[in-house]
């Protein structure tokens, strides 16, 4: 699956390939959202969480830049952490 076939699906076969077939990397939390970033085929999915309502609100998929040196920053973090 490409990121393009990715991102036309309706919201909940996105969230099907991201739980089923995607890895999980790193999740980050603030006040009311949770995020997450899954490893999926050849490109990565930023899941967005409302922690209120308990539910999935959005994707965002990537293949590099900011967003996922958002995430390997705090995964080194965490790991200094241990």
């Amino acid at each position: 699956m490409t990121r393009f076939e990715f991102n036309i699906l309706p919201h909940r076969h996105k969230c099907d390939i991201v739980f089923s077939s995607g890895k999980f990397i790193h999740a980050i939390n603030t006040e009311d959202v949770k995020t997450a970033v899954y490893s999926v085929a050849l490109f990565f999915v930023e899941v967005i969480y409302d922690e209120e309502g308990k539910e999935v609100v959005g994707f965002h998929s990537f293949e590099d830049g900011f967003l996922l040196y958002r995430y390997a920053r705090s995964i080194s973090a965490a790991l200094k952490d241990k």
